[in-house]
């Protein structure tokens, strides 16, 4: 595995009514594969509702890759 660098800085985003989005974005490139993934949580301060995490990511390499997203107990794999 490679040197996966200084990880990009976390996005915090205000959406109104108590609701916060937070996003935490990975880069970096193994055996000649460029991998690019995030995370992304949403949460309301509302003391009721729970909050959601979902992942989402691409992998390439060469002229080939991969989509990959996921939320609770399912996920999604799209080749090209």
């Amino acid at each position: 595995m490679t040197d996966r660098g200084t990880p990009p800085p976390r996005c915090d985003e205000g959406l109104g009514q108590g609701e916060t989005r937070t996003s935490d974005r990975y880069q970096w490139t193994e055996d000649g594969r460029s991998i690019l993934a995030e995370e992304v949580k949403n949460e309301i301060y509302d003391g009721a509702t729970p909050y959601t995490t979902y992942v989402r990511g691409v992998i390439v390499e060469g002229d080939r890759g991969v989509l990959l997203t996921g939320r609770g107990d399912s996920a999604l794999v799209i080749e090209g």
